[in-house]
């Protein structure tokens, strides 16, 4: 992860839990990294910044949130499906293209059905 990417969580108020030292050193133990992992992944699955600074509030009530966190990674993993649906379709398109364009294909000389598939 870069240095740029820790900085932008950190104003965005995602790492509390991150020690610093007196100059204000980051000190990253083993548990922060595993934090920073799932913070990682809801980011690229899309959840938002705001949802995610509400998962480590939550996180930091331990059991009086677990409801809350459960339904949050159950809502994010239905748009984990969606996405899989969709990249599904954007696979199909990809590889009737990539029937059409065998190398060595004579079919090529015909034109490319661009618009039909």
């Amino acid at each position: 992860m870069s240095t740029f990417t820790l900085r932008y969580y950190d104003e965005e108020r995602l790492l509390p839990f991150v020690k610093r030292t007196a100059n204000g050193v980051r000190v990253f133990e083993e548990s922060d990294l595993a934090f920073l992992h799932v913070i990682n992944c809801l980011k690229h699955t899309g959840m938002l910044i705001h949802d995610i600074r509400n998962y480590i509030v939550w996180a930091e009530e331990r059991d009086a949130s677990l409801q809350k966190r459960y339904d949050l990674f159950q809502k994010q993993r239905q748009e984990i499906d969606r996405q899989i649906k969709q990249l599904m379709e954007y696979r199909k398109c990809i590889d009737s293209k990539c029937r059409y364009y065998p190398e060595g294909s004579e079919s090529r000389d015909q034109g490319d059905p661009f618009w039909t598939g």
